[in-house]
């Protein structure tokens, strides 16, 4: 704030003066000039010092009340709100919200909004945005003042600081203070004062007074409604007493965030839980176990249809007593859901097995009839061929017989388990020397044959000399200890004739209508799987 303006004292005695006629001596010209300098002058600086405390509309200019001048009654009100006061700011101090300072910069009053440690300079402080001042904190404290020579004409005048409007203004012309109505101020940077008249010409005769400017930095201290973002919060400060009751709904827990861990034993009964609330994604696998359950918490309009299955039951949760009443139907229950390990032993009772539910492939080998001996047949599949089949001669190929193949589902995949393969194939040839090659394939493999020996092709069997008429039929019988202990296994029979040949399936070489030598017959294949 500038100084206080000096007191004018009077120069010279005009009572004296007086006593002397005017005609004689004239008017004392210089004394009065040098006086009414001094008065304006006292004037001038008068009105500059109120215009640093006074604004145009009769309120207290801002910043012109510091914290350190207020009262003991308004210090205690800001302590009554939880504020501290620290004193002058230093570096090097923790601070904690709610502490007040005063910046040795400005002796403005500021609050801490967030506990840290004070860096080197306030201004570094300030800019990371942990104080708020209380009010608005200007750019400068001191008054700026612009002198312009007038011409006569130029009406425009820029100025070095932005005072927002005239009212933040004082401005003489040839030492006459001039109303508000005779100029306006537009534009920031630079802002132009421009008059209404042209002032007239003259040496620095224009001065223009701009009070503390209105370049503000401007710092919330009242947080309004709805401001606060998750950004803002420091971790673990949302406590259970910030918390409304009721206040965490479905919609607020994400999925698999509620695990065994939130849970306290029995917290969860059916009063706590929404029809159809929890579903599959809200619960993290095996949470649920016994000691998390009433006693018929879990009733039937609790549990959406196919939200349980075997990831959120944990082994043995579920009892008899944790089910009410035929709570859990088909339509509770995901495919598969409940394994093995999932039930209670003696659990499942006669009232628990529906009319009809178990069927063959429900009863493990050995339930009914106990201690089966090795190699006893467990089932028998057979393939029937009826039709007749052209096997054409190559060099190296051999061909499937169509219709027999059998692809056969174990009831007992162990490696220790046996198939046995027969089959009955009726063949001939166009040539009584060479009979029709038979193979059996389990799969890609050639199985039931000998070891190789040359350039030979190994085969399962062969049907010998056809001759032209009648069909041979080739006889296998062989078991295939091997099958490994896959759920399923392929057997199929496949057949060659030599290279310049044809050979023929279930029909003779002639094949002609006649009742005397020409025949048509059937070929089988026929598995037995044996125990192992």
């Amino acid at each position: 704030m500038s100084q206080a303006p000096t007191p004018y004292v009077p120069d010279a005695d005009f009572s004296t003066l007086a006593a002397t006629p005017i005609t004689s001596a004239g008017l004392p010209g210089t004394q009065l000039d040098s006086e009414f300098a001094e008065i304006a002058a006292t004037l001038t600086a008068t009105q500059a010092r109120l215009a640093e405390l006074q604004r145009d509309d009769g309120a207290v200019r801002n910043g012109v009340v510091g914290f350190l001048a207020m009262s003991a009654d308004v210090l205690a009100a800001f302590a009554s709100i939880g504020s501290n006061y620290r004193g002058q700011w230093s570096s090097g101090q923790n601070y904690v919200s709610g502490d007040l300072v005063i910046s040795g910069i400005d002796n403005y009053p500021y609050l801490c909004g967030e506990p840290h440690t004070s860096s080197a300079t306030f201004e570094s402080d300030f800019s990371a945005g942990v104080w708020a001042i209380l009010g608005y904190r200007p750019t400068t404290d001191s008054l700026v003042v612009n002198t312009f020579s007038g011409t006569g004409a130029q009406t425009a005048f820029s100025l070095t600081k932005n005072p927002v409007d005239e009212n933040n203004t004082q401005v003489y012309v040839a030492g006459v203070y001039q109303k508000k109505s005779a100029y306006s101020i537009a534009g920031t940077s630079p802002a132009v004062l421009t008059f209404g008249t042209a002032p007239a010409s003259g040496t620095d005769n224009i001065e223009v007074v701009i009070g503390v400017s209105a370049e503000l930095i401007n710092n919330v201290v009242t947080i309004p409604n709805n401001s606060v973002g998750t950004s803002a919060i420091l971790n673990s400060n949302v406590t259970t007493g910030k918390l409304a009751d009721l206040s965490v709904t479905t919609d607020k827990i994400s999925a698999l965030g509620v695990t065994t861990g939130k849970l306290a034993d029995l917290s969860v009964t059916t009063g706590k839980i929404a029809a159809l609330a929890v579903t599959g994604d809200k619960i993290a696998g095996a949470a649920i176990d016994s000691t998390k359950l009433a006693a018929s918490a879990v009733q039937t309009a609790n549990i959406q249809t196919g939200a349980v299955d075997n990831s959120k039951l944990a082994s043995s949760a579920v009892d008899n007593s944790k089910l009410a009443s035929s709570a859990v139907d088909n339509s509770k229950l995901a495919s598969s859901a409940v394994t093995t390990a999932k039930i209670l032993d003696l659990n499942v009772t006669t009232a628990k097995i529906a009319d009809d539910a178990v069927t063959s492939d429900k009863i493990a080998l050995g339930a009914i009839i106990p201690n089966l001996p090795s190699n006893f047949p467990i089932q028998i599949v057979q393939a029937v061929k009826t039709d007749v089949q052209t096997i054409a001669g190559t060099v190296s190929t051999f061909n499937d017989i169509t219709g027999l193949s059998i692809t056969l589902t174990r009831a007992v995949p162990s490696a220790s388990g046996k198939v046995r393969v027969q089959a009955v194939i009726n063949t001939t040839t166009t040539d009584a020397n060479h009979g029709v090659g038979i193979r059996i394939m389990r799969g890609a493999t050639v199985i039931g044959v000998a070891i190789s020996s040359g350039s030979r092709v190994q085969a399962t069997s062969n049907t010998g000399f056809a001759g032209n008429y009648g069909n041979v039929p080739g006889v296998i019988d062989f078991i295939d200890s091997s099958p490994g202990t896959e759920a399923t296994v392929t057997y199929k029979i496949q057949a060659k004739v030599y290279s310049t040949r044809t050979g023929y399936i279930n029909r003779d070489y002639v094949d002609a209508d006649s009742s005397d030598y020409t025949f048509r017959t059937i070929s089988t294949l026929t598995l037995t799987e044996l125990t192992p």
